[in-house]
């Protein structure tokens, strides 16, 4: 579509910084999403502007959720590594 961004890119915004594919100005594809007010990084993948299929989450103190997401929440099979080396898989 005419003037929206199409293609890989970054875009900084107040509260944290989105890097990766755009369809149709979109956050769509692959990507990373930086949240700063929690300090939490997403790395997977994206339709229409939400966490969206499989992709990690990883938290400030290091523990992290590899797995599914739906409408931009944690939602499916995944698991979920603590910082202390504790697991849960569900």
């Amino acid at each position: 579509m005419e003037g929206k961004k199409t293609g890989k890119g970054k875009f900084e915004f107040v509260g944290g910084f989105y890097e990766g594919d755009f369809v149709d100005g979109q956050f769509h594809g692959i990507g990373k999403y930086y949240f700063s007010e929690t300090g939490k990084v997403y790395e997977g993948e994206f339709r229409n502007n939400n966490m969206e299929g499989k992709g990690v989450m990883t938290w400030p103190d290091q523990s992290k959720y590899e797995g599914e997401f739906k409408n931009g929440k944690i939602e499916g099979k995944g698991t979920k590594t603590f910082s202390n080396g504790d697991r849960y898989i569900g």
